[in-house]
């Protein structure tokens, strides 16, 4: 069976790592695992000078009523480590989790993903895709249209039993990680019922040429650079149409690819993208455009890593 590990904690951004936990789970038959981490000093120290935190007891209330009010089924689990980081990514790996599912900083806007230390510790080197709940996601905030609150006779916030995917967007460059990134989109919208729509964005970002008195911009070459990506990325777009399914839109955009992602995706309840490659040890890598996504998507984001052919071949040519 699937294993979907989220990390739960006495911060409101755990309920909705759950919420997001338990709709990609959908009804693929997977299990959610929620763990809670006390997290000790690397060394001993006296009571009076331990950093505070919620005790072993606490913690277990804290997961049993997050997931009493989120995810009935979810089985739990409380481990002693010395971050937090270190025991999801220990768990992820003897548990064999396909997914790890994280809440964003509380300094995220509402409605918005933004990854905090602990979610940056876990990616580094993550055994596993790994997802960025909205923050809000579980009092409906990221759920709900923009205008949604504003219109005339407008119900309440869905709750967070409620929440599901109605639209996902997924970025596609034609490389591996990409073409892992539509599968799993495409398999969570099938699961889901969730709108697909597919976006391959062509860098108009200028190339530069090293010369001995400094850096010289290649104007020129400007628009036969941006026509060649163009074309790249409507070859690439055209692929992942064909394995998106005959359901999925998609569309090419021209700019920077996270603000162009970024834009095709607000109003959306999740972005897919293909983290660039995986490192020594078969794990993730974080690219620059997932990157750029971490300091601040417009709704839950997913890190999709480079298949493990994929990554063993790539290793073997290093």
């Amino acid at each position: 069976m699937t294993t979907i590990l989220t990390g739960v904690d006495d911060d409101p951004a755990a309920r909705d790592a759950v919420v997001l936990a338990r709709a990609l789970a959908g009804e693929n038959g997977a299990e959610l695992l929620a763990a809670a981490v006390q997290v000790e000093p690397r060394v001993p120290l006296p009571r009076s000078l331990r950093p505070a935190g919620p005790s072993r007891e606490e913690l277990e209330r804290i997961v049993a009523a997050v997931c009493a009010d989120c995810a009935p089924h979810a089985r739990t689990v409380t481990v002693k480590e010395r971050s937090a980081a270190h025991a999801l990514r220990d768990l992820a790996e003897r548990e064999q989790a396909r997914l790890v599912v994280l809440g964003s900083s509380r300094h995220a806007p509402d409605g918005e993903a933004f990854a905090g230390r602990t979610v940056r510790q876990v990616l580094h080197e993550a055994p596993c895709a790994v997802a960025l709940a909205a923050r809000g996601l579980a009092g409906g905030v990221a759920a709900a249209p923009a205008d949604a609150a504003s219109a005339p006779g407008a119900a309440a916030a869905p709750a967070a039993s409620a929440f599901t995917l109605r639209r996902i967007v997924v970025g596609t460059d034609g490389s591996p990680e990409s073409v892992a990134a539509v599968a799993a989109a495409r398999a969570l919208a099938e699961t889901s019922g969730a709108a697909l729509h597919v976006v391959a964005v062509a860098d108009e970002q200028l190339a530069v040429r090293r010369a001995p008195l400094g850096e010289v911009l290649e104007l020129a070459e400007w628009d036969e650079l941006v026509a060649r990506r163009r074309q790249h990325a409507e070859q690439a777009l055209a692929a992942a149409l064909d394995a998106a399914g005959e359901e999925a839109g998609g569309e090419v955009l021209v700019g920077d690819p996270p603000e162009q992602l970024a834009a095709a995706a607000a109003g959306a309840d999740l972005l897919v993208v293909g983290s660039r490659h995986w490192g020594a040890r078969s794990r993730v890598v974080i690219g620059s455009t997932s990157e750029e996504l971490l300091r601040g998507a417009p709704c839950s984001l997913l890190l999709v890593p480079r298949p493990h052919d994929e990554a063993d071949a790539t290793a073997a040519q290093a």
